[in-house]
């Protein structure tokens, strides 16, 4: 399984320093991508412009929201190998 994919499966609290710091990079590379594509972004004025925001999505407990989605998948998928 790759970085990515574990990623997807851990809540913020969970993950140890490399993988946040994975998750960090994951996450800014994604949405200078995004502001690139949506916004006809220069890539570097993107990069700068994705770091500040990440600095502001963990500031403003925007990691929580991704948290309680990681464990309601859990609990989704966990109630149904248990039949309910």
């Amino acid at each position: 399984m790759d970085m990515r994919a574990i990623l997807k499966l851990l809540t913020t609290n969970e993950m140890n320093s490399k993988q946040w710091e994975a998750f960090r990079k994951f996450w800014i590379k994604d949405w200078t991508d995004d502001l690139v594509v949506e916004c006809d972004m220069d890539p570097e004025v993107a990069a700068e412009r994705a770091e500040l925001d990440f600095e502001s999505y963990v500031g403003q407990e925007g990691h929580t929201s991704r948290d309680e989605r990681v464990l309601e998948k859990r609990r989704v998928a966990f109630s149904g190998k248990l039949g309910g």
